[in-house]
């Protein structure tokens, strides 16, 4: 990591984010980037932490708060947790899993075009693919299954064996991905309410099991999300999951597995004019399609 890079990030995010227990707040580092000595000194920091399997032990630790999804009554139901974890520890991951990993999984080929989260794509677009497939559907009468096939909790139940493979891939660095991988396992969670912070916490270490997951609020897990979701993607076009669609203007034919933004995913599968030209024909493909998305799922996490 190079000073230009600490100070490019670190100008561009805002003052004001929450960060975890420690006083090093998000104000601590944008000041350091405003002058260069004290940014390189930051950076080099980051990369002999990245280089060395070492990290600090307050990175282990993190801030969790409940929020409103949407203004109303406040219910479990409208709430859900945020995590600050600490941001030193958030800038690691946004330059190497957000930074590197992102910018090969594009540069090989691995991110599928069915991803509407990625950068110059909406929601929007994601909707605009959907409605575009069921109308050369209706227009070339070709029997089409849309499946709505949701991952619940995915941020937090990503399998660490799953993503430090792709991320050792990806990253080509073997030790940033055990700094990451081990802070998130060893966390030690604090609460914050309206009436302050608590002063104990609970973590893995009375746990049976390791714990997984890549955290709500954490830089990098919108993007290990994507990454993981991509492999599952690949997997399904490889196997043969796929929606082939003619359309009866151009003739052009169309392969896609279906439509993702983040951990909404509408999984698409079509028949043909031969053998499943009818719903009934096509149901036990739409059955086999769900089974191995769902086994994909949960292998994944």
């Amino acid at each position: 990591m190079t000073a230009k890079d600490f100070t490019d990030f670190w100008s561009r995010v805002s003052e004001h984010t929450q960060s975890s227990p420690s006083r090093l707040h998000y104000g601590v580092y944008k000041a350091a980037a405003r002058e260069q000595g004290n940014a390189a000194v930051h950076a080099k920091r980051m990369t002999m932490i990245a280089r060395s399997d070492v990290c600090p032990p307050r990175w282990a630790k993190l801030m969790q708060l409940l929020l409103q999804k949407k203004p109303g009554k406040m219910t479990m139901k409208n709430l859900r947790y945020i995590q600050l974890f600490e941001a030193d520890f958030n800038h690691l991951k946004q330059f190497y899993i957000g930074g590197q990993a992102m910018h090969n999984i594009e540069r090989f080929g691995y991110l599928p075009e069915e991803h509407f989260s990625r950068r110059g794509s909406t929601a929007v677009d994601a909707k605009l693919d959907l409605i575009l497939t069921t109308d050369i559907s209706r227009q070339s009468r070709t029997p089409l299954a849309i499946l709505s096939l949701d991952a619940s909790q995915c941020y937090d139940r990503v399998n660490h064996v799953i993503m430090g493979i792709i991320w050792i891939v990806l990253v080509r660095q073997l030790f940033v991905v055990q700094v990451i991988l081990s802070c998130l396992q060893n966390m030690k969670f604090y609460q914050r309410t309206g009436f302050g912070d608590s002063t104990d916490c609970f973590s893995a270490a009375s746990a049976l099991v390791t714990w997984m997951g890549l955290g709500q609020g954490s830089r990098g897990a919108s993007h290990g999300r994507m990454q993981i979701s991509s492999f599952i993607v690949n997997l399904m076009r490889k196997t043969g999951h796929v929606a082939k669609l003619i359309s009866p203007v151009t003739r052009e034919e169309t392969e896609s597995v279906g439509e993702i933004f983040v951990d909404d995913a509408n999984i698409y599968m079509c028949g043909d004019a031969e053998e499943c030209n009818t719903a009934q024909k096509l149901y036990p493909r739409v059955v086999a399609t769900v089974v191995v998305w769902a086994c994909l799922l949960r292998a994944t996490g």
